[in-house]
């Protein structure tokens, strides 16, 4: 993927050092829906984090081909996305769904990445759960 490698990479090693920062990770926080609770946690994950890492996981996110053989599966899968989320998040939620046969797509209403796991866990555990018990 061109951005991975010539737009998010260099800016990712750029400013790795803000990550580092507790006010950026106060607005990265925010930006990523981390509840106030759990911030400390965040940030410490944050500061544990190296630069190689954070870059391997942008180019591997970023470069990730969905295998063909994918559409073979027998499992039951559901894929949850937020509907705040970015369009690429919306196209790749939705790329799986048409690839998966039996699978099921929930898009979550005025929600953005990770808020319902996050913020609104019970309603996330309780659709997993039902998911699971019952098909959707």
């Amino acid at each position: 993927m061109v951005y991975g490698k010539f737009l998010a990479v260099p800016t990712y090693k750029m400013f790795y050092g803000l990550i580092k920062k507790k006010w950026f990770s106060k607005l990265q926080g925010k930006i990523l829906n981390v509840p106030e609770e759990m911030f400390e946690r965040y940030y410490k994950d944050s500061l544990n984090i190296t630069k190689e890492s954070l870059v391997n996981i942008t180019l591997s996110n970023g470069n990730y081909i969905l295998k063909n053989t994918i559409k073979n599966t027998k499992a039951k899968v559901l894929i949850i996305v937020g509907e705040k989320e970015l369009k690429i998040m919306k196209k790749s939620a939705e790329e799986l769904h048409n690839t998966i046969s039996n699978s099921h797509l929930y898009i979550v209403k005025k929600m953005g990445h990770g808020e319902l796991s996050l913020v609104n866990y019970e309603e996330y555990v309780s659709l997993i759960r039902n998911f699971f018990v019952k098909r959707m």
